[in-house]
């Protein structure tokens, strides 16, 4: 009597420390028993012991809390060969934490006579579930699991992956955990049953005894199945590619109707152009380009079965101006408005788009001192340090092993110095050297600049005509000289213009300039573009960098055509919008959901040496 008392308080004790280091876990859509045991690192055996109301893992939905033991205390089912071990420091994920709501920084837009852009409406985060719901209970003929006390002298489990047949009516893949998520290697358990063995347990299933072998490693056609130990049960080949083409079949439902909510949105887009369109000299004929630019961009819009409104105001140059022009009642139902020129008016003019919930796009400013912090705005035109930045940054990516080399070329510029400072600290950052050379070394401090084996980048620190010009006489002739070195340059926005005198020099030495817009004279589109602006204006584009004419056509077409066919997800899916540029290319990011859209796009004009100018984007 004394030892069964004895075994009983050991037992007891037992018990309850199992009880103390077990932790629970909330069911989640799509979750089997033995995704959760993955989770925390412990047997499925071991849940279904700690919860026999789950069966055998088919009796597991959403919701349902379960006991879960403590992680390395118990017996450990074997794992699939593809899965990974789990962590033993894994911690479980709260499960009620909500999901963090993302703040809706615009105003709505009120309604308006012409066709107002919908706003999406802000997503709400369900409440979390506070009070679980209850557990099913067991059914009466359920098997009862073996004592915990005997998990010390049982052996690892085996585990099937098969479709179990039922005479009840199969569960819709929508409602039916065993299909939410056929990424799990098995979609329940079996648990072996007296005089079971492989061959009757395939055929009960439909399968193979190969496909059982296969998805349960350490088991082979040979081993004897023992009463009470279970077997993981797959999915079938079936399964897996009806389930397959459900998702794929739903993803292309959705896709469709998005695509018809898109195509049926936005018919109508309604701009506003606040420029100083009738100033004289220079700066009025620069923006009376610009605006002759969408306009052209309008017209290919409302070829395209979307009518577009268009209204341009002088914005003139002070605030009083501005305000004058912001008093219009049609500016509230814009859909975008592009402006202003003056920095003065920026101010005025952000303000008013954002009461108005109306996109802001400048296309000539590049301060950030306004509108930094609100996701309305579009800042088209990229400050000089941006670009410098971003140059710096694709360069030393698209150049990688190269032998680089910082010709100076004694008459270095601000710009040259920044550049050449900036991509320094790039390629050594990628563990690259650098080295410098002065432009009228002799030869021998030449060839020991130069690798004979890796191709070499020379950077000039010079951005001007004649800098450049004495640069690529002095490298040209060394080129020359020594066919034996692969040899590249380097250089900046203006260099595209010199080419109507240097144009040789650069095929020869395989000129890239970064830069932040490029027109291609010999591009056959440019050509077609430049003479329907002739034949609609009666003049030429100016001779001007960049062109404006250009550069407005490029600006309104990916606005226009990007609202025109996303409607409400032009923000979210602007990057998804395919357009040739003439001209200008646009990549807008935003430091953070509240921030402005800035242009970051850099290119690579590349003179190749077999006479052909190709874009690197």
């Amino acid at each position: 009597m004394k030892t069964r008392n004895i075994l009983v308080t050991l037992g007891l004790v037992f018990s309850l420390n199992i009880t103390a280091q077990s932790s629970q876990h909330t069911v989640k859509q799509g979750e089997t028993v033995y995704a959760i045991s993955r989770k925390y690192g412990v047997s499925p055996t071991d849940i279904l012991r700690l919860n026999p109301n789950l069966g055998n893992g088919d009796k597991i939905h959403p919701g349902q809390v379960i006991k879960l033991p403590a992680a390395g205390s118990a017996t450990v089912a074997p794992a699939t060969p593809s899965a990974p071990k789990p962590a033993a420091t894994q911690t479980k994920p709260a499960a009620n934490t909500p999901a963090a709501t993302k703040p809706v920084a615009t105003q709505p837009k009120p309604a308006a006579t012409n066709t107002p852009v919908a706003t999406k409406p802000a997503a709400t985060a369900p409440a979390p579930t506070t009070t679980p719901p209850k557990a099913k209970e067991q059914p009466a003929t359920q098997p009862t699991p073996p004592p915990v006390a005997q998990q010390k002298n049982e052996k690892p489990s085996y585990i099937i992956e098969v479709p179990k047949k039922s005479s009840a009516p199969a569960a819709t893949p929508e409602k039916s955990s065993k299909y939410s998520n056929l990424s799990n290697p098995y979609k329940e358990l079996y648990r072996i049953q007296k005089k079971d063995n492989l061959y009757r347990i395939a055929l009960n299933y439909g399968m193979t005894v190969e496909e059982i072998l296969a998805v349960n490693p350490g088991l082979t056609a040979k081993s004897k199945l023992k009463k009470g130990e279970f077997l993981y049960i797959p999915y079938s080949n079936a399964e897996r590619k009806a389930e397959a083409e459900r998702l794929a079949a739903e993803k292309a439902a959705a896709e469709a109707a998005k695509a018809a909510q898109m195509s049926t949105h936005s018919k109508h887009v309604s701009i506003a152009v606040i420029l100083p369109l009738k100033d004289g000299g220079d700066r009025g004929s620069k923006m009376l380009e610009f605006y002759r630019g969408i306009l052209m961009a309008a017209d290919s819009i409302k070829h395209q079965g979307t009518s577009v409104d268009v209204y341009a105001y002088h914005s003139g140059s002070t605030i009083a101006d501005i305000n004058f022009v912001l008093q219009k009642p049609e500016l509230k139902n814009v859909d975008f408005v592009f402006g202003p020129l003056d920095v003065i008016q920026a101010s005025a003019v952000t303000d008013f788009c954002t009461q108005n919930n109306i996109k802001l796009v400048m296309p000539f400013s590049t301060t950030n001192s306004y509108g930094q912090n609100n996701p309305l705005v579009y800042q088209a035109s990229i400050s000089t340090e941006t670009a410098r930045k971003n140059a710096a940054d694709i360069v030393g990516a698209h150049f990688t092993n190269y032998n680089y080399i910082i010709l100076n070329t004694g008459n270095a510029d601000d710009r040259g110095t920044r550049f050449t400072a900036e991509l320094r600290n790039q390629i050594t950052a990628r563990g690259f050297t650098v080295k410098s050379l002065i432009m009228n070394a002799d030869e021998t401090t030449y060839k020991g600049a130069f690798n004979q084996f890796r191709n070499n980048l020379v950077i000039a620190d010079a951005s001007s005509l004649a800098a450049t010009t004495a640069l690529v006489n002095k490298l040209d002739a060394f080129r020359q000289a020594h066919p034996e070195f692969k040899i590249s340059l380097l250089g900046y926005p203006e260099w595209p213009t010199y080419v109507s005198s240097l144009l040789s020099q650069f095929y020869a030495l395989d000129t890239y300039a970064y830069t932040t817009f490029y027109r291609n004279p010999t591009d056959q589109r440019v050509k077609d573009f430049e003479y329907r602006f002739r034949q609609n204006y009666k003049k030429d584009l100016a001779h001007t960098f960049p062109r404006y004419g250009m550069y407005g056509f490029d600006l309104a077409y990916y606005f226009m055509n990007g609202l025109s066919k996303l409607g409400e997800y032009f923000d979210e899916m602007q990057s998804s919008i395919e357009y040739k540029p003439y001209q200008n290319s646009f990549s807008f990011d935003q430091a953070n959901p509240n921030s402005a859209h800035i242009n970051n796009k850099i290119n690579l004009v590349h003179f190749k040496t077999n006479q052909r100018i190709e874009v690197i984007k």
